[in-house]
């Protein structure tokens, strides 16, 4: 037979009505429903009703703690407890709460009574909405699991991403959700939630199959939280970065790399087949050009001792023009080997003190100076350039020598060489002379391997000493420019770079 219950006034019915969380008024003798606010029964749905025991619509994992929170003195710190509810759904999508009981004061002869409040989980919004919006708010997709990897909360972009709607998240297990993980040669498996339940925060890369058959990447973040004071089980916040495009980029740069790399060798291969043909070409040129030219200088000149009173006056000048030729086509040989040796030249680069290079490039060139009466003057400041020895000896020589074959006839040769620091922290080094100049329209083409301004009868040379002048400078990182005007001289600016990290190689 059914008991008859004493149903609380309806003071106490309209003020449980007015609370935004679940309200159920309990006996505290019996434990069975007196009343219940209209958002119980929301919670609860058809399970809820007047004089079921309390107890059964909670899961019965639940039951030990429940009796250690009822048999709690009224008067002691509130406690709350999260629970699973009973509402008929299967376990892993029943609703979840947090219940807190107290004491109702008993009115008249009333009996006693507990009020039983439940917070439904997930309804974050009634005591923060600003947390809330700024949740739903952020691009990346934020989780909230609990110790099962169940899925109590996730934000607009979550949903977004798993293609899911509120109602069919909660509640539900990662793995429940249709995505597959894939291992490393591509095979589908169950996606393994343990790499989610970390004890401390972590960041992992998944590479899964969603549920309509795309592979996809994800970066998961996740970092141990407490979902609730009291709860000895942790749960665990993530976030979530969908990076296939970024794997999908990465992918095509690492083959553009790879054949990149492969047209490098390529590449490599064909110098080291061009360097092995100049190579050969050197030392043809070393050898087997000379040789004949060593011969025809000796025959000749046997030639004018041994038959000089046979010839006549045209024929000894004959002589003179073949030995003449000769000497010119040697000079061009060393010349040409100097400009080879300049272009496979990898110098180290370092600091080189200015006074002593030039000071060694001077005493090289003592003998002609002296025989033309030529005076030099040095205002180098104890500079030092970012540069490499020989490299500056070659420059120095041949600008040396390039003053020297076109100074003036009518005055003897000045050589002014001065250094100063730019504001970069370079080194620009001049070299002026007071010869014959050159027409400013020509300034590019003395530059340039075999190009003369002037006869050989003129002035002798190959042709080549500023263009290994530039060779060399560029060699070292600097550049070398010249100004000039006819009859007025000409300076050479050389250009050298700011201090910096020893780099290069050797000649090869």
């Amino acid at each position: 037979m059914k008991p008859d219950y004493i149903h609380p006034p309806e003071e106490m019915r309209a003020l449980a009505e007015l609370m935004p969380d679940a309200a159920v008024l309990v006996g505290s003798q019996d434990g069975r429903v007196q009343a219940f606010n209209g958002a119980a029964s929301r919670l609860f749905g058809a399970m809820l009703e007047v004089g079921r025991p309390m107890q059964t619509l909670l899961g019965a994992e639940h039951h030990a703690q429940l009796a250690q929170l009822l048999d709690a003195p009224g008067s002691g710190p509130a406690r709350r407890l999260p629970v699973r509810l009973e509402t008929g759904q299967p376990t892993g999508l029943a609703p979840r709460a947090l219940l807190r009981i107290g004491p109702v004061q008993q009115i008249g002869t009333q009996a006693p009574l507990r009020l039983w409040q439940l917070e439904a989980l997930g309804q974050a919004e009634r005591h923060d909405p600003l947390h809330l919006r700024i949740f739903d708010a952020m691009p990346s997709a934020m989780l909230v699991l609990d110790h099962e990897a169940r899925l109590l909360v996730g934000n607009a972009a979550a949903l977004r991403l798993l293609v899911l709607d509120p109602l069919a998240l909660r509640g539900r297990r990662l793995d429940q959700l249709g995505w597959r993980a894939l291992d490393a040669t591509g095979t589908p498996r169950p996606l393994e939630t343990r790499r989610l339940r970390a004890r401390r925060a972590t960041t992992t890369r998944l590479h899964l199959v969603d549920p309509h058959g795309r592979e996809r990447w994800l970066d998961v973040s996740v970092t141990p939280i407490e979902l609730m004071p009291g709860l000895a089980r942790t749960g665990h916040a993530c976030a979530v970065v969908e990076v296939t495009d970024q794997v999908h980029a990465e992918r095509e740069l690492a083959q553009l790399h790879a054949g990149l790399e492969q047209r490098v060798k390529a590449r490599t291969a064909e110098l080291e087949s061009q360097h092995q043909e100049m190579e050969r070409f050197t030392y043809s040129v070393s050898h087997d050009l000379k040789a004949p030219l060593r011969g025809l200088d000796g025959y000749s000149q046997l030639l004018l001792t041994e038959k000089r009173d046979q010839l006549d006056e045209e024929g000894r000048l004959f002589v003179d023009q073949i030995r003449r030729a000769a000497r010119q086509m040697g000079q061009l040989i060393e010349d040409l080997l100097t400009y080879s040796r300049v272009e496979r030249l990898r110098p180290v680069l370092g600091a080189v003190a200015l006074e002593e290079a030039i000071g060694a490039a001077l005493d090289e060139a003592r003998d002609p100076l002296q025989r033309i009466d030529a005076s030099v003057s040095l205002d180098l400041r104890h500079l030092s350039i970012t540069g490499e020895r020989r490299g500056l000896l070659l420059v120095m020589r041949n600008l040396i020598d390039n003053a020297i074959k076109f100074r003036h006839p009518d005055r003897p040769l000045r050589l002014d060489i001065a250094a100063c620091q730019r504001p970069d922290r370079g080194i620009t080094l001049t070299i002026t002379d007071n010869g014959i100049g050159f027409d400013m329209r020509y300034h590019d083409r003395i530059f340039e391997i075999f190009q003369r301004l002037h006869r050989l009868e003129d002035h002798p040379g190959t042709g080549i000493g500023l263009a290994i002048v530039r060779k060399a400078m560029e060699r070292m990182r600097g550049q070398v420019h010249a100004r000039s005007a006819p009859g007025c001289g000409a300076t050479f600016l050389l250009e050298f770079p700011p201090p910096a990290s020893s780099t290069g190689g050797a000649e090869t």
